[in-house]
């Protein structure tokens, strides 16, 4: 997937960008790269697609460097499933430094009113409750807060979860209630002791 349109420009540096704007400028060397890189797919957990060009100062030993830097990280597992070349980036314009920024810090952590297996289940959901939020940051990047979902006990058996007065993102309340019911169908019994799960949400700068 190639959500920002992502391009990676290096000729004496390296300009990282997506199709609006510049998301950071850094040394043409594989750590800073790569760090670049993090940040990106920490901000857009699906972005997975990156074009590189090279510029007429860069050494064709140096662009076969940076390609094998954005291809695998320094353990040599795959860091960017897909790399393209291109003859040259396009220009780029505008920023999307702080969007980048904003996203890449973003948390959501899970708390549960149970049992401590039910607990530690639904706490490995926060990666998924996070992609969650990512696109409500865009709607709003002062969004934050508690959403709280009850365990309804009239549920015939399963989670039945009643959100409590929370964020206003009815988009992000029906997605974070979807994975969370969808990881309560796993549990080993209806409704494990789970009373109520509380799922904080903290922005960036």
């Amino acid at each position: 997937r190639d959500e920002l349109g992502l391009t990676l420009a290096c000729d004496d540096g390296c300009v990282l960008a997506g199709r609006d704007g510049v998301i950071a400028r850094v040394p043409a060397d594989a750590a800073a790269v790569r760090a670049a890189l993090r940040r990106v797919q920490r901000a857009f957990p699906d972005q997975s697609a990156l074009a590189l060009a090279g510029g007429d100062r860069l050494r064709y030993r140096d662009l076969v460097a940076l390609v094998q830097a954005v291809a695998r990280d320094e353990r040599g597992a795959p860091l960017v499933p897909a790399v393209g070349l291109l003859a040259s980036a396009p220009a780029a314009r505008g920023s999307l430094e702080a969007r980048v920024a904003r996203r890449a810090a973003a948390e959501a952590t899970v708390t549960v009113a149970g049992p401590p297996a039910a607990a530690a289940h639904f706490g490995r959901l926060g990666p998924q409750l996070r992609r969650c939020y990512l696109p409500a940051l865009d709607r709003n990047p002062r969004l934050k807060g508690a959403l709280v979902f009850d365990a309804d006990p009239a549920g015939g058996g399963a989670l039945a979860l009643k959100p409590g007065p929370a964020v206003g993102d009815a988009a992000l309340r029906a997605c974070v209630r979807e994975r969370l019911q969808q990881r309560g169908r796993a549990l080993p019994s209806p409704a494990a002791g789970v009373t109520r799960i509380t799922v904080q949400l903290a922005p960036g700068p």
